[in-house]
Formats: C-alpha cells, structure tokens, sequence
C-alpha cells in the first residue's frame, strides 16, 4: 500500500482492518487444522458412521480387487498430499486491502456473475426452450437434448461466480458488512441451486449448501457454538427433506410409486431396505412418520451405494478406456465441438448412478488411475498451503475440494453436480485476487 494510500483520510481508502481477518495468525491456524489429508479421512469415518446407521443391506458379491483399488487411492491421496510437503513453499505477500480495493473486486465478481446468470437463462429459456409449465422429467430432456453452444459454454464457466459474490462481500471489514448487500450476495449465491432445482438436481444444492456453511463459518458470521451446531443440524435434516420431496416429484412425474421405488430405484440395486423399516412404512397410517421414513431410507441408500455400485462397476467393466474423457467430459465435448472430432466417454455397465469419485478415475485410466489420484493430492496440498499461507483467493477453490474430498466414498463431484465448472471459475478467481493484490514472491528455504 502507497503513503498516500496510508494517509488518506477517505474512508473507502482506510484498510480493512477492522478485527482479525483471514490471512492473520488467527484463521491461518483455523485453515491449517482443515488439511487434505485429514478430510479425506473424515471422508472415510463420516461413510463409516452412515453406513452403520444405515437401514439397508447389500446385494452385490464382495469385490476384492475394486476393495483394493480404493484402498490404493486413498494411499496414492495421501502420498501425494505428503510429497508436497517436501517441496519448499512459496510465500505470496500480498498488498494491504482497502475498502475501496476490496468495493472495487466486488463490483468485477458481481459483473462477472451477472452476466453469468444473464447468459444461463438465454441457454435455458431461448435455446433449450425451457418450459416451466411441464414436470421435472420434461425439463431435464428439453435440456439434455439441445447440444452445446457457445452461450453454453461461456455461462457455464461464468455462472459459479455467483458463489463467489458472497465471499467478497465477506472479505469487507465486519463494521462495514450492511445487511441488504449481505441478502444480495445471499440471493446471487442461490442462484445455481435454483438452476439445479428446475431440473430436479440434488447434488448442486448440497454443494452450494456446504460452501454456503464453510463460507459462513471461515469468516465467523456463524460460530461454532452449540446452537449454531444445532441450528446446522435442523438445516441438514431439512435439506434431506427437501431431497426427498425433489425425489418424489420425480416419482410422481414417472408415475411410480415412493414404496415401489425404494425396491426399483436405481440405488436400491446394490443396497436393499432392510425388511423391519419396509414393515413399519407399508403398515403406518401416519403419512408424517411415512415421510420421515422415507426420507431416511432414501437418503441412506442414495449416500451409501456408490461404494458398492464401483463393486459392481470395477467386476463387469473391462474396457475400453475413456483416457479422461468421463473426468473431464464437459471440456472433452467443448473441444470435439470446437474442432469436430467425436468425443466417446467410457460407459459403465450401470447409468445414472455413484460410483464413489474413484469410479470414473477407473473408468478413465484403470489401474493408472492411482497416479492421477496422487497428481490430485499434490495439488490439493498446494492449494491448501497457498490459502493458509494468506492467499484469500485460494479459500474458495480450496472448499470446493473440501468437499469433493469429504465425498470421496459417495459421488464424483469434480465430474458431477457442475463441478468442474466451478473449479474452473474459482481457478479464475484465484488468478484475479492474486493479480488484484499480490506484491512479490519470496521462496521459503
């Protein structure tokens, strides 16, 4: 920062210094108990608790060779995670932020984000001639069914800015964070849960729901006090309802039945409801407690059953390879698209199902895949690093791999639910905080 900078007596020039900020001593040390290798950890105990809870039991053979592929993963994970930590560090210092500076990157991520949105729904509603007067199952074909297209494309790298708007607001001095922008950023942040809702996507809002919490939580707007735990847990419980209700929609738009479904369902092929729990809904005259049921059934099986569907995949898959054209598909067809060259991802023996994050790893590269989940850790340990070590624009990108990493035994969410969109625009935002006020470089013996 300038002396004259420093002695401007403007308040939108004073810095924004008003309490202990990110970067501080203070949340470097709340940052560096979320490391990668720990998370993914968590991943596996987290799994571990719901599984045991779980009202469902297995119907596909153990596979010993798909059990030892994930275990060689999750070893490759950490071992990529730890030769990073070999490497020397190198430390970014960065200029000291202003309001004005900070008022300025706001209104560029707020443009950025609203041309974003604005693009979307021309996709959506011009292009792909979204009707929102027919069910769920109509809107997803009307969308499925319109190839790319340059509006597309550029909205779907532009569209998860609207994270990003709330985060910057979040960067202002506490003293000068007023509600009304505060429920602005809030709105423009829902805005691709309300895309995936139309369609009938869950994973976009569990996604953007976790962000939402880790945002809230890093800058301490929620502190981890017992009712705020407690708060998070009638949230998390109501968000499970909320995924059912989705879910059901969906059934009644296919004309099924919820009972019939919990047999028929794509998840329930490799985890079955255990009988006592198909009893008590087949027999209850309470349509509350037949709801709650439900919605526990139902999110177990849809939690739990992409270990056991990469069972079943890693057993009756034997090739050919997609060589990261299931990982990477979305950029695999802009590029097929922009050059006219057929893009041929690898096909699984099951559709429309989990098969954990390592299942389109195996897909892509087979028993390769371990290496590319090391390269992965090591990268992930970077970007750790650089977001405890003070770079702010490193945080967003860095929670988006939180909870990939959490959900490492459920679901691929860099393949699935936008995510390599996302990542895409958080690597965009990185880039723009590390232009907006980094200094120089030094390297860490």
């Amino acid at each position: 920062m300038s002396a004259s900078a420093a002695g401007s007596s403007s308040s939108h020039n004073l810095p924004a210094t008003g309490g202990e900020w990110p970067g501080s001593a203070r949340f470097a040390g709340v940052m560096s108990r979320l490391g990668p290798a720990k998370l993914a950890a968590a991943g596996i105990l987290i799994y571990l608790v719901v599984f045991l809870l779980a009202p469902v039991r297995i119907a596909v053979p153990f596979s010993t060779g798909a059990f030892w592929y994930l275990v060689v993963c999750y070893l490759m994970f950490f071992a990529g995670c730890s030769f990073l930590q070999l490497l020397p560090v190198s430390l970014v210092s960065f200029r000291e932020r202003t309001n004005w500076s900070i008022d300025r990157l706001f209104n560029v991520v707020l443009g950025v984000a609203l041309l974003g949105i604005a693009l979307r729904l021309i996709d959506r509603f011009l292009f792909r001639g979204l009707d929102l007067s027919v069910d769920v199952l109509e809107r997803r074909a009307m969308v499925a069914t319109v190839g790319t297209n340059p509006v597309a494309m550029v909205s779907a790298i532009l569209f998860p800015f609207s994270y990003l708007v709330l985060f910057v607001h979040l960067l202002r001095d506490p003293a000068r964070r007023r509600r009304g922008p505060f429920l602005f950023s809030l709105l423009i942040f829902f805005m691709p849960a309300a895309d995936g809702f139309l369609l009938g996507s869950r994973s976009v809002a569990v996604v953007g729901a976790l962000l939402l919490f880790l945002f809230l939580v890093y800058f301490e707007v929620v502190k981890p006090r017992w009712r705020h735990i407690l708060l998070s847990i009638l949230i998390g419980l109501a968000g499970l309802g909320l995924g059912g209700w989705i879910f059901a929609v969906r059934l009644s738009a296919m004309q099924l039945s919820i009972l019939q479904t919990i047999f028929d369902s794509g998840y329930a092929y490799t985890v079955t409801p255990v009988p006592w729990i198909v009893s008590l809904m087949s027999t209850t005259t309470s349509s509350l407690l037949y709801g709650l049921l439900f919605t526990y059934l139902h999110s177990s099986q849809y939690y739990t059953h992409g270990v056991f569907e990469f069972f079943y995949l890693y057993d009756h898959f034997s090739g050919p390879f997609g060589l990261g054209s299931d990982l990477f598909g979305n950029y695999f067809r802009v590029v097929g698209l922009l050059f006219g060259f057929p893009v041929n991802p690898a096909e699984g023996p099951r559709v429309g199902v989990f098969t954990t994050f390592f299942g389109d790893v195996y897909l892509d590269f087979g028993w390769w895949g371990p290496f590319f989940i090391f390269l992965l850790g090591a990268m992930v340990e970077k970007v750790w690093n650089s977001a405890k070590n003070g770079n702010l624009g490193s945080v967003p990108l860095y929670f988006y791999f939180v909870i990939i990493m959490l959900f490492f035994p459920v679901v691929n969410l860099l393949s699935n639910g936008q995510g390599l969109f996302a990542i895409t625009s958080f690597v965009l935002f990185q880039f723009i905080y590390s232009y907006w006020f980094r200094e120089r470089v030094t390297a860490e013996p």
